[in-house]
């Protein structure tokens, strides 16, 4: 056993008065300390990993729109629909509409995606899903070089979190596709709930009686 367990703890000072800290409280739990995680992204080498593959991304692009030819670039188009969705959105919570600015948000988005998929399909169709791969490539080889330094105070090199993330890319699709697919099961359910209880002859009487609830 080594000699910092043996030590004795440090003796109080009578002379001083106790005071209860939040850090006699919450120096011993773990997930106080989880808040200090995310800072650890931020790291340079982490900072220029996702500049890197956002370069690597609009490289493609207009290298494929330059090829294919005929409208501007998926980059493009996604800058401006992030954009005006946040402003958007940005409305929305100035009204303390925190759903609404979150609905609003997506649906601009999507709207803009989809233009972009009728003027622009040829390019939409290679660069929506390898827009789609490199950001989540990124995104966990960043959070995972982030959490390996938070548990175990070191970590690898960019190369080692891209590495873990292609490994890991079974995971990586769950996790990505499993709340869109929860959504849209969700999304089905209301649906065809709302056609049954307001089309179904006397199951709408319970459908008008469930709406007024509502």
């Amino acid at each position: 056993m080594s000699d910092e367990f043996m030590r004795d703890p440090p003796a109080h000072d009578p002379s001083l008065a106790f005071r209860l800290t939040a850090d006699d409280l919450l120096s011993d739990l773990a997930w106080p300390k989880l808040f200090l995680a995310p800072r650890l992204a931020f790291r340079p080498s982490r900072i220029g990993l996702g500049i890197a593959v956002v370069l690597v991304l609009s490289l493609l692009d207009q290298l494929l729109a330059r090829i294919i030819g005929g409208g501007g670039t998926l980059t493009e188009t996604l800058a401006f629909a992030v954009t005006d969705s946040v402003g958007l959105a940005g409305d929305r919570l100035a009204a303390l509409d925190a759903g609404g600015a979150l609905t609003v948000f997506v649906l601009s988005l999507g709207d803009m995606l989809w233009s972009m998929w009728e003027n622009a399909p040829l390019l939409t169709a290679p660069m929506l899903p390898l827009t789609l791969l490199g950001l989540a490539f990124g995104s966990v080889a960043i959070g995972r070089l982030s959490a390996e330094e938070f548990a175990r105070g070191r970590a690898g090199s960019w190369v080692d979190g891209l590495r873990w993330a292609v490994q890991g890319f079974g995971g990586i699709a769950v996790a990505y596709l499993l709340p869109l697919v929860i959504a849209g099961l969700l999304v089905g359910v209301l649906a065809v709930g709302a056609w049954a209880l307001l089309s179904i002859p006397f199951v709408n009487v319970v459908g008008a009686v469930v709406g007024v609830l509502g």
